[in-house]
């Protein structure tokens, strides 16, 4: 990920973990290029990566 990006988390309820950080590295890494359907991905962190 090579811009930098701050994102903030509330203190309770469903947030992201370095699950979703991981995933989205792996994909910028493979160079995969086109449209990503996020779907039941959580809370929506990797699309927000991706763009």
């Amino acid at each position: 990920m090579s811009d930098l990006i701050t994102l903030a988390q509330l203190s309770q309820g469903y947030r992201y973990n370095s699950d979703s950080l991981i995933l989205a590295d792996f994909i910028l890494k493979q160079g995969i290029k086109g449209a990503v359907f996020d779907v039941g991905a959580g809370c929506g962190i990797i699309g927000i990566l991706l763009k």
